[in-house]
């Protein structure tokens, strides 16, 4: 007898147990209904301003309306692609606002103090067509007679950014690289544009150190 009120009783609380948790369940379903959800672009890592955003850093979520701010963009594909105009944090939600759109053109992602110069350089110059915007480089110069007594080369600039590339059908046909740097900077480089030969140096990731060494001149043939 006590052995089937003990079955009873176990049996009547899966049930209440059972009935609670679809009672929960349709509860939540019906609050989700009731508060409408909308696509936003979030970011999921830091985004460094200035930079390229790539997809690998975003993603698509879905927030409550209320919680939607003014000036989202709703799809991957408003984003991807674009320039972050400032630095953007993982799990904020992206603005188009706080993207550089085609029609704003370079001077919207040039820092105060900073301007924007172009350098025509042959295809090896530019590394082989391998640097694109975002980049950091090294400059190096090529000098030589008359204007020097003998041949020498040395590094001018150190962790130039590049702003932009072009033009050329492919990678292997940049002529043109726009650099990002300080005016008096951009002054010497073109100086040194018309008088020797530049290089590019691609500097690594995260490499942002200076680096210490003498101009390499030419020794003299015995």
């Amino acid at each position: 007898m006590r052995r089937l009120e003990r079955k009873s009783l176990f049996l009547a609380l899966s049930v209440a147990l059972t009935l609670t948790g679809l009672l929960l369940y349709v509860t939540q379903q019906q609050a989700r209904q009731d508060k409408p959800v909308i696509p936003v672009v979030i970011a999921v890592e830091k985004i460094p301003a200035r930079s390229v955003i790539q997809a690998k850093q975003i993603e698509e979520t879905l927030v409550p309306e209320k919680y939607a701010l003014t000036g989202h963009a709703a799809q991957a594909s408003q984003v991807v692609g674009q320039v972050a105009r400032e630095t953007l944090f993982p799990g904020e939600q992206i603005l188009t606002g706080r993207l550089v759109q085609g029609s704003d053109g370079l001077a919207a992602i040039i820092p105060n103090g900073y301007r924007a110069i172009s350098v025509k350089v042959e295809p090896v110059a530019a590394v082989g067509g391998l640097v694109k915007r975002g980049d950091f480089i090294d400059i190096l110069v090529f000098t030589g007679p008359p204007l020097v007594p003998s041949p020498s080369a040395k590094t001018i600039f150190e962790n130039v950014e590049i702003l932009e590339t072009g033009p050329g059908k492919t990678p292997e046909e940049i002529t043109v690289i726009t650099l990002c740097m300080k005016p008096k900077d951009a002054e010497t480089l073109f100086l040194y544009n018309k008088t020797g030969e530049l290089r590019l140096a691609l500097r690594a990731p995260g490499d942002t150190g200076p680096i210490l060494l003498p101009v390499r001149s030419a020794e003299p043939a015995l």
